[in-house]
């Protein structure tokens, strides 16, 4: 079943813009904690019970709760990111979307060619 092209522009105006500023805040909140923290789950550790967040190479214990929480926060960074560029390249040269850009076959007025 195709997707009339004005029904794709009519949702996508109001759910990519969305999307994008939830992405971008989530992206800006996951750089705020881990800086907070000093590092993330993504690049810690769990040893012997204990947790550790890290930034290159320096790790910080926290709580396995907190640990647990970035972990997720970051995964979260991980699926979104791609998924808004995914959507933003759609959303650009998806249904009903017409590009600016025009090719010449041949000389410009005025420079002389045949």
């Amino acid at each position: 079943m195709a997707i009339a092209p004005s029904y794709f522009r009519r949702v996508s105006s109001f759910i990519v813009p969305t999307f994008f500023g939830l992405t971008f805040l989530n992206f800006f909140f996951f750089l705020s904690v881990t800086a907070y923290l000093g590092g993330a789950a993504l690049w810690g550790k769990e040893e012997s019970g204990r947790y550790y967040v890290g930034s290159h190479g320096h790790y910080t214990e926290v709580s396995q709760r907190v640990f647990e929480c970035s972990r997720v926060h970051g995964l979260s960074v991980e699926i979104t990111m791609p998924l808004a560029m995914l959507i933003g390249l759609v959303c650009t040269l998806g249904p009903g979307r017409k590009t600016n850009v025009t090719f010449s076959h041949g000389s410009k007025p005025g420079s002389g060619g045949a």
